[in-house]
């Protein structure tokens, strides 16, 4: 008998401290309301100057050139492009050019269009001449249709990269493209570098 009250005595007590224990815990809770994410974007801008201003494109006028005699360069095209996205990313830019009009024929074979750039810790990098007809058929489809690869446009409001662009009438243009023009758009093309 003694037995049996002392494991009831045992039970007793246990079951006093686990209800004792069961009750002295407190808590809280801290709630953390509307958390929020969101994409940036991706902005590449042009400027004359390395002081900008900036804009999302240029209009007509940009740089024309009339008149041109054979083995004549038009005055080199100084520009900037920087890299404004609101997100932290690094654009690999491209360059082609998209509708090509006007004598389009055999003269777009005699216009040349060329572009450098400034790399880092190595110096000036261009294009090389191609003809406009070589542009419009081959380099507007080249990766992926982005056009040339030139330069990485790191993020931020202190990295704008320069850029120069070349134009010329070839020296061997024959008679028969006197009082020709062409007409063609340049689109700069930054696209995020894989991280």
């Amino acid at each position: 008998m003694k037995k049996i009250l002392l494991s009831l005595l045992t039970i007793i007590m246990v079951s006093v401290l686990a209800i004792g224990a069961t009750r002295a815990v407190w808590s809280d809770e801290v709630p953390v309301d509307d958390i929020t994410f969101g994409s940036g974007n991706a902005d590449l801008a042009i400027g004359d100057a390395v002081g900008g201003p900036w804009s999302d494109s240029r209009g007509s006028g940009w740089w024309t050139g009339v008149n041109m005699a054979p083995g004549e360069e038009l005055d080199t095209r100084f520009f900037w492009l920087k890299n404004e996205s609101s997100a932290t990313l690094d654009f690999q830019t491209y360059v082609r050019i998209e509708n090509l009009t006007g004598n389009t024929g055999d003269f777009a074979n005699y216009m040349e269009l060329k572009f450098e750039w400034y790399k880092d810790g190595v110096g000036w990098d261009d294009t090389g001449w191609k003809s406009l007809a070589s542009w419009r058929d081959t380099y507007s489809g080249w990766n992926s249709g982005k056009g040339w690869n030139m330069n990485v446009v790191g993020p931020g409001t202190n990295d704008p990269r320069e850029y120069r662009a070349y134009l010329r009438l070839r020296a061997d243009t024959p008679n028969e493209h006197q009082d020709k023009s062409l007409t063609f758009d340049v689109i700069f093309n930054g696209t995020q570098v894989t991280p």
